[in-house]
C-alpha cells in the first residue's frame, strides 16, 4: 500500500505566488516539485494509459483523458474516459502514479461491458460541469449516474457514487430509474436492484443528491492535446 503524501493542494495561480516570494515555506515548494514530478511521470508514461487496441474500443468511440487526484491521497491519477458515437454509453480506466515513480491501472469493480446490461455501469464525469462529491471518515465519494441507453427500447439511469480505495475504484448503486417504451413504462430500483415504488426512489434520490458536500471541476483533453500542457492545465482545474 502506498504511503499517502501530505500535500496542500495547489493551483497554478498559487504556484506562481509562492515561486516569486523568496520566504515561501519549504514545505510549499518542496509540494509543488512533488506534483511538478508527478505531472512529468504521467507525460513520460504516457503509453501505459493512452488508448491502444487492447482496449478494445473501436473507431465509433471517442476518447477523453484528465489529472485529478479523486482519494486526495496526493498520488495523481490519469483518468480515460470512452462515449460511444455521442452517446451515454461510456468506458472508464483510472491510472495513478505509484510511490516509485511509476504509473498502473488501478483495479476495478466495474462490470464487464458485455455482461447483462442492466448491471453493467461505467459511471460518466461529466464533460462540462462541476463534479459532487461527499467526504466521509477520509473516503471522498463522486455522484454519477450510469446512463445506458438502447434507443427508445429502454434506457437505464443508474445513480451512485464512485471512489477510490486501497488502489481499488468502486461504485456503489443508489437507485435505478429505467424507462421503456420511449418513456411510457417507468420502472425503479434501490441499489439492491430491488423493484421499489416511485415515492421509495424519489426519496433515496432526493438524499443522495442532497448528501453533496462540494464539487470539482474535471477538465477534459483529447488524444490529439495529449502534451504537458494540457495534463498540467487539467489538474490545475481539478485542484481549483
Amino acid at each position: 500500500m502506498k504511503k499517502k503524501i501530505i500535500t496542500a493542494v495547489l493551483t497554478a495561480s498559487v504556484l506562481l505566488s509562492f515561486a516569486s516570494c523568496d520566504s515561501a515555506p519549504a514545505e510549499t515548494s518542496e509540494s509543488a516539485n512533488e506534483y511538478e514530478r508527478q505531472l512529468q511521470t504521467i507525460y513520460d508514461n504516457v503509453d501505459v494509459w493512452r488508448l491502444s487496441d487492447e482496449d478494445n474500443v473501436g473507431p465509433d468511440w471517442l476518447c477523453f483523458y484528465a489529472i485529478a487526484d479523486l482519494d486526495r491521497d496526493g498520488y495523481l491519477e490519469v483518468l480515460k474516459r470512452t462515449l460511444y458515437n455521442n452517446g451515454p454509453n461510456t468506458q472508464l480506466w483510472i491510472y495513478e502514479v505509484t510511490e516509485d515513480g511509476g504509473i498502473t491501472a488501478l483495479e476495478s469493480d466495474l462490470e464487464d461491458p458485455d455482461s447483462d446490461y442492466r448491471t453493467t455501469h461505467y459511471p460518466e464525469f461529466s464533460i462540462d460541469r462541476p463534479t459532487a462529491y461527499y467526504e466521509e471518515g477520509g473516503v471522498y465519494r463522486y455522484l454519477l449516474c450510469d446512463c445506458i441507453s438502447y434507443g427508445v427500447a429502454c434506457v437505464y439511469d443508474h445513480y451512485g457514487y464512485l471512489s477510490i480505495q486501497d488502489d481499488r475504484i468502486y461504485y456503489d448503486f443508489v437507485c435505478t430509474e429505467l424507462a421503456e417504451d420511449d418513456g411510457s413504462l417507468v420502472t425503479y430500483y434501490d441499489g439492491e436492484s430491488n423493484m421499489i415504488s416511485e415515492a421509495e426512489y424519489e426519496a433515496l434520490h432526493d438524499e443522495y443528491i442532497s448528501s453533496a458536500d462540494g464539487e470539482v471541476m474535471i477538465e477534459w483533453f483529447l488524444d490529439s492535446e495529449i502534451d504537458m500542457d494540457h495534463i498540467a492545465e487539467s489538474y490545475s482545474s481539478f485542484a481549483g
